[in-house]
């Protein structure tokens, strides 16, 4: 898959939207660096704050049959710059997927955790996921509004309860 979106952001920046691939190390590399300790923290649970060599390849390097990762890029002038990334990884039958965001400190706010998210949902629709998922910290208020905007329902989780489960059931 090679399609490449050009969406508008409410602040007007354009941005090109395409499916992660190999190339993308060093974007994927950069951009999670470059992310707030707080949105590294809620992108990873508390767990990472840089990737090693073998999870960025892991990251950008997919089975398009059981998962995808939608890139965000903005032209800058050092040429295109990773500032958002919205995945999933499907169980083996493909009836299920578990979700994740992130989007560059810079960008929040301006409707790209939106775009990425519309942009994975009709890609995991068009291949047959019955159903998204995502564990998220329960302090994320930015992702409280997004999963409750594009109608995800939100549950405690019953392991941990700082965190809550988002689901979202999608319908052919």
């Amino acid at each position: 898959m090679n399609d490449t979106f050009t969406d508008k952001l409410s602040d007007g920046s354009i941005i090109h939207v395409r499916p992660i691939n190999r190339s993308d190390v060093e974007r994927e590399r950069a951009f999670v660096d470059g992310l707030s300790p707080e949105s590294k923290h809620f992108r990873f649970l508390g767990g990472i704050g840089h990737l090693s060599e073998s999870q960025l390849l892991r990251f950008c390097d997919i089975d398009l049959k059981h998962e995808m990762a939608f890139v965000a890029l903005a032209k800058g002038k050092a040429g295109e710059t990773q500032v958002g990334v919205a995945r999933y990884v499907a169980d083996p039958d493909n009836d299920e997927a578990e979700i994740a965001i992130s989007v560059a400190d810079k960008f929040a706010g301006k409707g790209l955790d939106k775009l990425l998210l519309d942009h994975l949902i009709k890609y995991a629709r068009d291949f047959g996921v019955t159903r998204l998922y995502s564990v998220e910290l329960a302090a994320n208020a930015g992702i409280k509004k997004l999963m409750r905007e594009s109608g995800f329902r939100s549950a405690r989780d019953p392991a941990d309860a700082t965190q809550l489960i988002y689901s979202l059931e999608l319908s052919s």
